[in-house]
């Protein structure tokens, strides 16, 4: 239809907070900008074969987890605008927060809204109990997660809950997001996807680990 293309996906929420084993500090860095440069490089390929142009717009979601990782929302926000500093000469990648999308609303009234949208807690329990996959992506996150907090000394029930309440949020504002997604979107993921008719996995680098629990690393120079 000789339309621009519009990709749209969640993440680069806030840097892990294992400063001793995964990443340095909680700013963002070159593991960002590498990242973003690399995604660019992405977009600059389609743009040879489809000139008419292309665009990813990505949603932060920092906000919506990082009190139940005891990370704080001014830390969040930091790194949130060292994104939009990283990105401001990549022409075709666009940074979205939530403090964009209500930049009058304080980060706590922002997650009271997404806890609003369905599904409720209870309609989440009445999943859980029933979906088999729903409980092994759970017990798979709160693996990660034993890694992710080591440094806050947790025990395994509470990790399992933090786990649970994040796949719950996740859905939520998946529900939320609907209304800022432009209608004719291709809707992408960190994540590898099998049904590309639903959602596209989008690589953010040639390593499998995501920018935010990582550090970038010149091998030569």
């Amino acid at each position: 239809e000789q339309k621009p293309i519009i990709l749209t996906m969640v993440g680069f929420p806030y840097k892990s907070s294992n400063t001793k084993n995964k990443v340095i500090s909680t700013s963002a860095d070159a593991a960002e900008c590498y990242s973003l440069v690399f995604l660019q490089h992405f977009l600059d390929e389609i743009k040879n074969v489809y000139p008419i142009g292309i665009t990813l717009i990505i949603f932060t979601d920092g906000l919506i987890f990082c009190d139940a990782e005891n990370v704080s929302d001014d830390a969040v926000i930091e790194y949130e605008q060292a994104l939009k500093a990283l990105s401001k000469d990549l022409p075709n990648i666009k940074i979205c927060t939530l403090t964009d999308l209500y930049p009058h609303y304080s980060p706590q009234h922002i997650r009271k809204m997404i806890m609003e949208m369905e599904p409720s807690q209870h309609n989440f329990e009445q999943m859980l109990k029933k979906d088999i996959k729903l409980q092994e992506d759970i017990a798979l996150l709160a693996h990660r997660l034993t890694f992710e907090l080591a440094l806050l000394s947790l025990k395994d029930t509470e990790i399992k809950d933090i786990a649970t309440q994040e796949t719950h949020r996740s859905m939520q504002y998946s529900n939320f997001l609907k209304q800022f997604r432009p209608t004719e979107t291709i809707t992408c993921s960190v994540h590898y996807q099998k049904d590309l008719s639903r959602k596209i996995g989008l690589k953010l680098s040639e390593s499998y680990i995501t920018p935010w629990h990582g550090v970038l690393i010149e091998r030569d120079g």
